[in-house]
This record gives structure tokens, C-alpha cells and sequence, in this order.
């Protein structure tokens, strides 16, 4: 039985409430979706060694920007971080914000769509079309979005469950083959050039800030908190272990002589026997979290356009959700141009989101916590009470003219 809606966007959609399992498991796929995608990316930059160590210290780096914002919502049940934005700083900062963060959501979703078709065409079905893959991809993320919150938690918990179990026993049966020879020098290209990797690669773990979305389907206000926490460690460990693992089995120097994207040499990994072993599982799996991604982001967009635009059909939002990306995947001429705005444009864009929104909205909100404190504000967003609506202290009749 649904428990009953509470207020804030709950009343438009009406969906029902999940536990912080199921938010923990949304998060953490909604952020590693990408894993397999992104590695040589971190490998090149960051040199051999020093790239499994990024995910770990930017992801707690991006923990401790965000502890703002699981505060602010902590402050705020039943509302989403759009609706808490509109009461703290009014209805044109939320625009803005709502219509930032959907911008940003959007283009992800897309991007990565693209990218996990074609790496779908080059290495399972290479005869099958990459516009009927996204199609396929897209469809069935916006399916399974308009089934609702509770068909999305359970099936994250499934995924996320076989995603963590698959990539720990891929890097464990590949441990022999590592060549842990190729493992120094530490600190890769500089202790000075990896602190600036590990601030700027923050954006990595930016699809966290979903948790405002989340936060009103949460049956208890305390595990805001402990779901984002749960999500942002497992990230940080699934993104970790797949950097390294494909570092070992494939050193630095060879990816220097391979042109990005390297999924198109995926079959030499998939010959090898760090996908070997756990090929079917891997294909399905993989599959299922990107097509997550996509059931997730138009999730997160009708959220989001209900709050920007006030628009009351979750239906509706996600269906407009759907398209864009759809359109936006099918946008780009190949896998090559999506990694390129992804990694270049479409991350370093959001950094502002990670920085700029959690700790406006605290400063805010300690602002009206202050203002209600010296009775300066104690009355709806932070106004002086109406003197008309105090109820007399005594005397139980009405008041004569």
C-alpha cells in the first residue's frame, strides 16, 4: 500500500513514498552509468597510476559541497530543492536554477545515450543501426519512467545490487594479470596538477544533486542525508575499482597510441579476460543501468519542468523529457563529438551548480533561521507575522465592532 502523499510536488504526482535503499541505489546508478565510458578519459589526463585516486578524492570533496544542500532539504520536507529555492529566494532564482539544472540534466542524458549506443553497435550489434538503439534505449527509460517512483527504486536496487557484485569479481579474477610493475610513479603527473584534478573533476559525481528531487519521496527526513552519503562512497568505489582494473590490464603507454573514443577497440578487450569471463552479465548490465540513466534523467526533468514551469502532469514532463533527449542523442554526428562536449562543455558548465546553489541556499536559509530567532521574520518565507491572524490570548468569545 502507497503511504499517503505528503506535501510539496507530491500532491501533482501523487506517487508513492521509497526508502533510502531505493534513493541510495537511484543515486549510485544515475552516477556510474558512465563508468565504462569515462575511464580512459582520467587515465590520459591524470597519468597511469594517479587516475583510480580521482574518483575517490573528488567524490569526497563533492560530498562535503553537497552537505549544504542535504541540510537546506533536511529544513524543507515534502519539497523538492526547486520548490525550497522559490521559498528562500523567490520565484526568479528558482527559474533560474530549475532551468540550469534541467539544461544540464538534459544534455548528460543525451550525451551519454549516444555514447553507450554506439559502443552497444560497435561491440554487441555491430549490423544493428545506432539511431534504432537509442530509439530502443530512450523508449524503454521513458516506459519505465511513467510506471513511477516505486517500479524505478525497485529496479535501482536490482541494478545497482549487480552492478557493485560484477565490477568487484571483474577486478578480483583479472588481479593476477595485473602488471603492477606499471604502478608508479604515485602521484602520477604531480602532487600540484593532481590537486587541480581532484577539484576540477568534481563534476563526476554532479547527477548526486538529484537527491533534491528524491528528498520528498523519502519516507524519513534523516536518511536525506545517509541516502546521498551511501551513494556517493559506492560511486566513488565502482568508479575507483574500473579505473584501476583497466589501468592494469591495459598500461598507459598503449592508450597514448589509441585515438578517444577507446570503445572503438573495445574488442580487444572484450577478448581479453577482463570481459571474458563475465561477458553476458556485463552487456546485461551495462545496458540496464544506461537505460536507467534514461528512466532516471526524465524522471528528474518532470520534477524539474513542474517546477519551472508549473506544470502539473508528470506524464507530460517526462514525455517532453524523452524527446529532447532522444533528439539531443541523435544530434550528434558520433561518439567522438559526444565525449567531446560531455567532458569538455557540458561538466565544467555544471560546476557552478555543485558550488553555487547548495551554499546560497544555506547562507539563506541561516539568514531566516536568524531572522525567526529575533522574531524579525517569523511568518511564511521569512516575513514578520500578520497581526490580523494572531488568535487572542484569552476571552473565548468574538470581538464586538
Amino acid at each position: 500500500m502507497r503511504d499517503r502523499p505528503g506535501r510539496g510536488v507530491l500532491d501533482h504526482f501523487g506517487h508513492g513514498r521509497i526508502d533510502m535503499l531505493s534513493v541510495a541505489s537511484v543515486l549510485l546508478i544515475y552516477t556510474v552509468a558512465g563508468a565504462f565510458l569515462a575511464f580512459p578519459t582520467r587515465v590520459t589526463k591524470a597519468g597511469q597510476t594517479a587516475a583510480w585516486t580521482i574518483p575517490i578524492f573528488s567524490g569526497v570533496l563533492c560530498i562535503l559541497w553537497l552537505a549544504p544542500l542535504v541540510y537546506v532539504l533536511g529544513k524543507h520536507p515534502g519539497k523538492t530543492v526547486v520548490e525550497v529555492t522559490r521559498d528562500l529566494a523567490g520565484k526568479t532564482a528558482a527559474f533560474v536554477f530549475g532551468l540550469a539544472f534541467f539544461v544540464f540534466n538534459t544534455a548528460m542524458i543525451a550525451s551519454e545515450a549516444r555514447q553507450l549506443s554506439e559502443a552497444l553497435a560497435t561491440v554487441v550489434v555491430p549490423l544493428t543501426p545506432i539511431t534504432f538503439i537509442v530509439f530502443t534505449i530512450c523508449a524503454t527509460g521513458i516506459y519505465v519512467a511513467l510506471k513511477g517512483t516505486e517500479i524505478l527504486g525497485r529496479l535501482s536496487i536490482v541494478t545497482a545490487v549487480g552492478t557493485t557484485l560484477n565490477v568487484v569479481l571483474l577486478s578480483a579474477l583479472t588481479f593476477h594479470a595485473w602488471r603492477l610493475d606499471e604502478i608508479y610513479p604515485l602521484l602520477g603527473p604531480g602532487a600540484l596538477d593532481l590537486a587541480k584534478v581532484y577539484g576540477l573533476n568534481q563534476p563526476m559525481y554532479l547527477e548526486l544533486l538529484a537527491i533534491g528531487i528524491l528528498a520528498p519521496y523519502l519516507r524519513k527526513i534523516p536518511d536525506i542525508g545517509k541516502s546521498t552519503w551511501v551513494a556517493g562512497v559506492l560511486s566513488g568505489v565502482i568508479l575507483s575499482l574500473v579505473t584501476l582494473t583497466c589501468q592494469m590490464m591495459f598500461p598507459y603507454p598503449s592508450l597514448t597510441r589509441v585515438h578517444l573514443p577507446f570503445l572503438r577497440t573495445i574488442r580487444i578487450i572484450y577478448l581479453s579476460r577482463f570481459l571474458q569471463r563475465f561477458d553476458v552479465f556485463f552487456v546485461v548490465l551495462w545496458l540496464s543501468a544506461g537505460t536507467l540513466l534514461v528512466t532516471i534523467g526524465a524522471w528528474i526533468d518532470a520534477h524539474l519542468i513542474s517546477g519551472v514551469t508549473g506544470l502539473g502532469s508528470y506524464r507530460m514532463g517526462v514525455l517532453i523529457s524523452g524527446a529532447l533527449v532522444l533528439v539531443g542523442a541523435l544530434l550528434f554526428p558520433s561518439m567522438t563529438e559526444a565525449i567531446v562536449v560531455h567532458s569538455q562543455v557540458i561538466r565544467p558548465y555544471s560546476l557552478f551548480l555543485m558550488y553555487g546553489w547548495p551554499f546560497t541556499l544555506l547562507a539563506l536559509q541561516l539568514i531566516k533561521e536568524k531572522k525567526r530567532r529575533t522574531g524579525g521574520g517569523s511568518g511564511p518565507n521569512g516575513h514578520p507575522p500578520d497581526p490580523s491572524s494572531r488568535i487572542p490570548e484569552c476571552g473565548g468569545g468574538r470581538k464586538t465592532p
